[in-house]
């Protein structure tokens, strides 16, 4: 598997978008990569539909914000890059913070 890199734009970056508040902003980008830092480590990510299957799989991620227009929503978008390849899961069950 290719290794992916954060600054260099390749078709393995997944992009996610949420709805922005302060709060869980802080967090995703606390959790996230850091461009100023030797060592950042690989983590695990979990997607989970509504029918109880969903994704597992390792990475990276990085999060910015967009939608600064008038009445405009603000929303983040979450990048992520895989280290491992997602796998799929009929049930999924996630623990953890």
């Amino acid at each position: 598997m290719q290794v992916n890199i954060f600054g260099i734009i390749q078709s393995d970056t997944k992009s996610f978008t949420a709805n922005y508040n302060k709060a869980d902003y802080t967090k995703v980008k606390t959790a996230g990569y850091d461009e100023t830092s030797e060592s950042n480590a690989v983590k695990y990510y979990a997607l989970k539909m509504q029918d109880g299957s969903g994704f597992t799989w390792q990475g990276m991620h990085q999060v910015g914000l967009s939608g600064f227009g008038v009445d405009e929503v603000v929303e983040m978008t979450i990048n992520c890059i895989f280290t491992k390849k997602p796998e799929f899961s009929e049930t999924l069950t996630v623990t953890g913070g």
